[in-house]
Parts: structure tokens; sequence; C-alpha cells
């Protein structure tokens, strides 16, 4: 009998240390699937940012009455003639109103957008600009940073504008 009861207790301690293993991995997956789920909340309030950037943009291009002239270099703030787009993370990004996303703590800075102007459609195949009808070609690249480092969503779009001038 007393061979039984040791044989009792190593299975006992055996099973013991088995289900402790099973519940410490059960505690790992259920962190792993809160750090995915953080991330994805993340990159969607990311997201949301960028469309808001994106919008605002549109707005401000659709605002205007009068086709923009185009400029170069560090201190641009309008828009880039086809090929001069600065794309690397510099200042000459111009920046949204985007004060709900950062006061909440979803972004860790307000979005950011640029223009390139990409040139003239004409409606015709006549030669020459002068008087002809048209529409301008833009692409706007819009950019959002979320509140986990590398978060980050840059949209872009291309729009085609009518100016009466």
């Amino acid at each position: 009998m007393r061979h039984q009861r040791g044989a009792v207790l190593i299975l006992a301690l055996t099973l013991l240390v088995a289900l402790a293993a099973l519940t410490l991995a059960s505690f790992r997956g259920a962190d792993i699937q809160q750090l995915l789920a953080t991330g994805q909340r993340d990159r969607e309030a990311t997201l949301a940012a960028a469309e808001a950037t994106l919008e605002a943009a549109w707005e401000e291009g659709r605002s205007r009455m009068t086709r923009p002239t185009t400029c170069s270099g560090a201190d641009c703030d309008d828009v880039y003639p086809r090929g001069e787009l600065p794309l690397g993370p510099g200042n000459n990004w111009r920046v949204t109103d985007d004060t709900w996303w950062t006061n909440n703590g979803e972004l860790t800075e307000d979005g950011r957008y640029v223009v390139e102007y990409l040139g003239f459609i004409p409606d015709d195949l006549g030669v020459g600009r002068a008087g002809r009808k048209g529409r301008d070609l833009y692409r706007v690249i819009a950019r959002a940073t979320g509140s986990q480092p590398g978060t980050r969503v840059v949209l872009e779009v291309i729009y085609a504008r009518r100016f009466t001038d």
C-alpha cells in the first residue's frame, strides 16, 4: 500500500506541474491577444486621423477659386511641382489642426500632408494651353503617426480640379 501512495503523490505532482504550465501558457496567450488588440486599435485610430488629414487637404484645395502657383524648397507652403515632392521627414509637410486626436492620446503629432501638381489634362486635343478648357491634376499625400512607435499611416489620392482662370 505504501508504494501505491507514493506513486499517486508523484502522479498528482506531475499533473499539478502540467496544469501550472498550461495556466502560464494561457496567461501569455492573453497578453499577446491584448497587445494585438491594442496595436489594432492604434492602427485604426491612426488610419482615421490620416483620413481626416486627407479630407482637410481636400477641403483646402476645393475652396480655392484660382489655380495655385507651384513652389519648391524647404520654405514651400503651397503646391510642389511634379517630381519635387519632399518625401523625407522634414518640416516642409503642412500640418493640420487635428487637436482632438492629439489631446486624446491617440496620436503623437498632428497629421501632415503635401500637395504635388501633376499637370494639366485638356478636354480637347488642340495644341497650346491658352484658352483651353481642362482639369489640373494634383496628388495629395497625407501622413499620421499613432501613439505607439512605428504606427504610421500614409494615404495618397489623386484628384482633378477645374479652375475658371
